[in-house]
């Protein structure tokens, strides 16, 4: 397990080296299942305007960021390697407001979360999950222009 709190990396596959695909190296597994104890995208928020406030969002900010280019690093060991890469997330639809660390009422609906997707079979993404707002897409048919959007998490 690695548990460095996401300061070096958010997980641990291999040397970076190895990632980077250096002396044509592939990954020794043809599977990789990766779970990302948080969201991959930030919620807005309006901060409290105190310097320890914005630090706080700021570092949390860039370890998220820190996670998703790592998660497209490993994606594309992956792809070189012919391994099938999983990740498991929270997904940017829970909205769950927490009162601090290890508020129960949080746990609680985030475990319940957890045990949905599981039942269902989707608590694992196949690949790079998708990330960001809808991206425009050209329907060249009829000279549109549209909205590729993920499905809508469906909670209880």
């Amino acid at each position: 397990m690695h548990a460095d709190g996401g300061v070096e990396a958010p997980f641990f596959i291999g040397p970076e080296s190895l990632l980077l695909g250096a002396d044509g190296q592939e990954l020794p597994t043809k599977q990789l299942y990766i779970v990302v104890n948080g969201k991959l995208e930030p919620d807005f928020q309006m901060l409290e305007r105190s310097t320890i406030t914005i630090l706080g969002r700021s570092i949390s900010l860039a370890i998220q960021a820190g996670t998703r280019a790592e998660l497209r690093l490993t994606d594309s060991a992956a792809k070189r390697s012919s391994a099938q890469m999983r990740v498991a997330y929270i997904d940017a639809a829970f909205h769950h407001l927490g009162r601090g660390p290890f508020d129960p009422d949080y746990m609680r609906a985030l475990f319940d979360l957890g045990l949905q997707q599981a039942s269902r079979g989707v608590a694992f993404h196949d690949g790079m999950p998708p990330l960001g707002p809808p991206v425009p897409v050209a329907d060249r048919a009829n000279g549109t222009v549209g909205s590729a959007t993920k499905p809508p998490l469906t909670l209880p």
